[in-house]
Order: C-alpha cells, then sequence, then structure tokens
C-alpha cells in the first residue's frame, strides 16, 4: 500500500468518525508528494488547501486567502519554515490562526526553536496521518470555538484551560475577564475568587500599589515597554508567597474597547537551576584560585631549589622546558672545593607537580653532597638510598651524571635509565657515546658495585652532551620527531661555543611552534684541555 492509499484510508476513516466544519489550510512543503499526501487527507476530511512549495511562497498565499491554519515544513528554500513562521506572526491579525509544524528535524532544540519564533504544534516525519487527522479535529474545534466568540471579547476557557502556562485576560481598568485552570492553580483561587478582581492581587509589592499607574501610562502615552515584551517579575499566591514569573502581555482591540493577554509562566525550578549554576560556578572559580594560588607558591619552591647560581658556570650550558607549569626533569650543576664540575640531568617519571616533587629530594641531596666533596659513586649511591626511602611504589628517578677535573683531563659518567650521552669533538664529530648501563634510580637498593662510574679523559677541547628523552622525541605538527640524526646534525653544525644554541635553535625550528608533549632538558659542558 503506497502513501497516498494510506492517507485514504485514514482519511475516510477519520471523516467517518466525526463531522467539522470545512477549514482552508496552508500546506508549505517543497516536496510535492508531500503536498499532494496531505492535501488527499485534508481534501477527504473536507478541508480545502493552499499549496506552497517555500517559505516565500507561503507568506505571499497567506496574505493574499487567510487561511485558518497552516501546516509548516521546516527545511525549504528560498525561505525556511522559521522565517516564514516569524514573518507570519508579524502580520497584523485579529483572530489566531494556528501554524503546526510537520518536520523530519526532531531534535528538542529544532523543536523549542520552532515554538520560540510562533508555532503552535510540532510533529516529526514521518507523519502519523491518523494523529495528524486528530490534532486537525482538535484545531478545528478550537477555531469554531473562536469564531462564536470572536465579537463576545473572545472570552472563553475552552481554548485557554489545555495550555500549560496561566493565561488571564484584563479590561482596560485592570480588572480580570478570565483566567484559566493553570492560572487557578497556580496562585491557588478558585474562579470566581479572581473573575471581577483587580489583577493587582496576584502581585506583591511595589507592583501591587503601581500596577494601576501602568495601564494608565499606557493608555495615555502608548508607552509600548510593557506590550510583547517578556519578563521576569514576581507573582503572588493567594496564600501570600511569592514566586518568580516570567510575564508577557498582549494587547487585543476590540470594538468595545481594549483587552490585554497575560500569559504567565512558574520559573521557580528554572531560577533554582540558575542559582545552584551559579553557586556551582562560584565554587570552582574558589577552587580555581586556591589551585592557582597553591601553583604559584609550589613553582616558586621548585624555582628556589632548582635555579641555582652554579647553573651560571661559564662551562655549563643548560636548560629544561617543562610540558606543563612543572617540570620532572631537573638539572643541576656544581663544583666541589677542588674544582672538580659535577653535573646531573634526572627525568622522573610522569608530568607537572607529582614529577617535580619527585625530583626536589634528589637536588638538595646533590648540591649537599657535591659540597663535601664526595666522589660521584659515593653521590649515586646516596640519592638512590633517599629516594629509595621517599618515594611510593612506581615512581623512579631516571638519572645521568658527569664529573670533569679539567686539571687531570679526567672524568667520570654515570647512566641509570637516560638517552646515552656523547662526547663532541672540537670539530663536532662524535667521539664517544656513554649509553645507560644502569637501572634509574629509586627502584631498589643496591651494592657498590652498581654505582661505580664509567671513566674516560680527553686530550683536547672537548664537550659533554646530556640530555632527556623529550628533545629526541619532541614532535612537529607533521608527526616527526626531531631525533638523533638532526642532534647530531645541530652538534656538526656549529663550533663548540655555539652548539648549545645551535641545538636549541634546531629544535625551535622542527617544532614550528608546536608544543612539546614532554619536558626537554639539555645540558652541554665544556671540556677544557689548556688548563
Amino acid at each position: 500500500m503506497d502513501l497516498y492509499e494510506e492517507a485514504m484510508n485514514e482519511a475516510h476513516s477519520s471523516a467517518s468518525s466525526a463531522r467539522v466544519s470545512p477549514l482552508r489550510v496552508l500546506v508549505v512543503d517543497d516536496t510535492l508528494a508531500n503536498r499532494m499526501m496531505f492535501s488527499v487527507l485534508l481534501k477527504k476530511l473536507g478541508h480545502s488547501v493552499i499549496e506552497a512549495e517555500n517559505g516565500l511562497d507561503a507568506l505571499e498565499k497567506y496574505k493574499n486567502y487567510r487561511p485558518d491554519l497552516v501546516l509548516m515544513d521546516l527545511m525549504m528554500p528560498v525561505m525556511d519554515g522559521y522565517e516564514a513562521i516569524t514573518q507570519i506572526r508579524l502580520l497584523p491579525s485579529d483572530r489566531w490562526v494556528p501554524i503546526i509544524i510537520l518536520s523530519a528535524l526532531t531534535e528538542q532544540k529544532d523543536m523549542l526553536r520552532g515554538f520560540e519564533v510562533g508555532a503552535d504544534d510540532y510533529m516529526p516525519k514521518p507523519i502519523q496521518m491518523e494523529v495528524l487527522a486528530a490534532k486537525l479535529r482538535s484545531v478545528n474545534m478550537s477555531l469554531t470555538l473562536q469564531n462564536r466568540v470572536i465579537d463576545g471579547l473572545r472570552r472563553t476557557h475552552a481554548i485557554t484551560n489545555t495550555v500549560i502556562d496561566s493565561i488571564i485576560t484584563i479590561d482596560e481598568r485592570g480588572t480580570i475577564q478570565t483566567a484559566n485552570e493553570s492560572t487557578l492553580w497556580l496562585f491557588g483561587y478558585q474562579e470566581e475568587e479572581l473573575v471581577g478582581k483587580n489583577v493587582k492581587v496576584l502581585m506583591p509589592e511595589p507592583y501591587h500599589s503601581q500596577h494601576d499607574h501602568y495601564i494608565s501610562r499606557y493608555q495615555e502615552e502608548g508607552d509600548p515597554r510593557v506590550i510583547g515584551q517578556r519578563r521576569e517579575l514576581t507573582g503572588k499566591r493567594k496564600d501570600g508567597s511569592t514566586f518568580p514569573i516570567d510575564l508577557s502581555v498582549t494587547e487585543v482591540l476590540l470594538e468595545t474597547g481594549r483587552m490585554f493577554v497575560g500569559v504567565v509562566r512558574d520559573i521557580t525550578e528554572r531560577k533554582q537551576i540558575e542559582a545552584e549554576r551559579q553557586a556551582q560556578t562560584e565554587r570552582l572559580q574558589d577552587y580555581h584560585d586556591t589551585a592557582e594560588a597553591e601553583n604559584q607558591l609550589a613553582c616558586k619552591v621548585v624555582e628556589r631549589q632548582m635555579l641555582r647560581p652554579s647553573l651560571s658556570d661559564p662551562s655549563v650550558h643548560c636548560m629544561v622546558r617543562p610540558a606543563t607549569n612543572f617540570s620532572g626533569d631537573l638539572v643541576a650543576c656544581s663544583r666541589c672545593p677542588d674544582g672538580r664540575l659535577y653535573a646531573m640531568l634526572s627525568d622522573a617519571t610522569g608530568h607537572g607537580l607529582p614529577a617535580a616533587m619527585t625530583v626536589l629530594p634528589v637536588v638538595s641531596l646533590f648540591y649537599s653532597l657535591v659540597r663535601r666533596g664526595r666522589e660521584l659513586g659515593e653521590i649515586v649511591a646516596d640519592i638512590n638510598l633517599q629516594l629509595c626511602a621517599s618515594m611510593p611504589p612506581g615512581r623512579f628517578v631516571a638519572v645521568s651524571f658527569v664529573m670533569l677535573d679539567d686539571a687531570k683531563k679526567k672524568g667520570e659518567v654515570w647512566n641509570g635509565g637516560m638517552p646515552e650521552m656523547l662526547l663532541v669533538n672540537a670539530d663536532g664529530s662524535i667521539g664517544h657515546r656513554f649509553k645507560s648501563t644502569h637501572v634509574p634510580l629509586g627502584i631498589t637498593e643496591w651494592d657498590d658495585s652498581e654505582s661505580t662510574p664509567e671513566a674516560f679523559d680527553w686530550q683536547n677541547d672537548c664537550q659533554i652532551v646530556m640530555y632527556s628523552d623529550g628533545l629526541v622525541e619532541a614532535t612537529n605538527a607533521a608527526g616527526d620527531m626531531f631525533g638523533d640524526k638532526r642532534l647530531e646534525q645541530a652538534l656538526a653544525s656549529k663550533p663548540g661555543p655555539e652548539r648549545f644554541q645551535a641545538i636549541t635553535e634546531a629544535m625551535d625550528a622542527h617544532l614550528s611552534g608546536t608544543p612539546a608533549h614532554d619536558d626537554v632538558s639539555l645540558i652541554v659542558l665544556d671540556c677544557h684541555a689548556g688548563r
């Protein structure tokens, strides 16, 4: 059975069940098949049909034919349904012309937008013809009632009592003419207690005392600040309690005078939600401010621990770039009393403040041991003991150490879990690679053999390059890592005094503004042969 046959059968069934007054219905849809289907149904129900293929066409035919009902599609060329409804509602009218949206758009936001621009009902496609026929019967009855009372100030409860919102009509003196059931329930009155009373009975001060003045000023001066505008005010129940309301007022001009229609909605729940949201926002802001203050304090503590004057030693060139506010990488350099230079580069597990807190104990202990002239192996062993005692399970620190004795042109290295350290010759070539031969610190206690460093010496000026894996793994927007090759090319591109800058510039050029995903640290140490 095709759509036309289905529509015919349902229309026949609906027409048989109830006889209704004929309506002039404007059907707006850019699809010919849909218009034909609706026309079949409507004509079988005894109504006449005006067809429009887009919103602009609908607007012109609405002006020319003044239909009793509009069935409006939304997604159409030239002018969509939302704009067409908006324009129709702007036209002057002395009667209510219902608009029912028939659309494939089923999102709540689409429905709400339809009601906001002036639609009266919303049916999602595909349309259930039996439901549409039922809706048409309901609309027809409302329009029949409207026509019966159009010369009697349109006072009827039958139209308004099915509406959830409170609807109140008053005359030019502010006297209540009608109040629907929602009004009675909302304000706690019986109908006979409201009809004939001044509407200000529903208002607390200062609105209660000023309302008559508002009406008089509008009638004398035409002040439009109330008519057609939504306002948030306060309502007053019979028991004296107050509650927030949303009020919109419409003016109706009749032969016998003016009538004002007020639509009132209880917005207590909405206001509660807004208040809760505001309180939550304030709590989040307080939490943010507190966390930010704590972060600033932590930053100052970490900076004081890590930024030591000894890092400005002429033979030391170093940097640390954190991926977040705090770095889990650490660089430390200091000379012992006999002039030997010690350097340490560590990379704690994780990022941010937890990683920074992990390496803080290492800093103080490193500088303390160097000042006391301890040997490199002893420094490694003592730091490992400290970390094993202080760190929780699963936390450890990868560390590389260097000791340089320029007077003897000898040095020592110890690498536990860090990338290889490079001994770079004066011409930029790699003289030796010191790979990691030990486990990171803080995992387990060990004997003295595990902390024994590797010795080396040099005859000519050279440099030791230490770096974290964040350097070679720095990845640009294209997904390419900086890598060992680019690092060694940067080392070979410049003479010794410029190599540190050559590495940082090469990495920055590679990233091209893309933030590194890991902490990046680098130390370049000068090994002098002429001292």
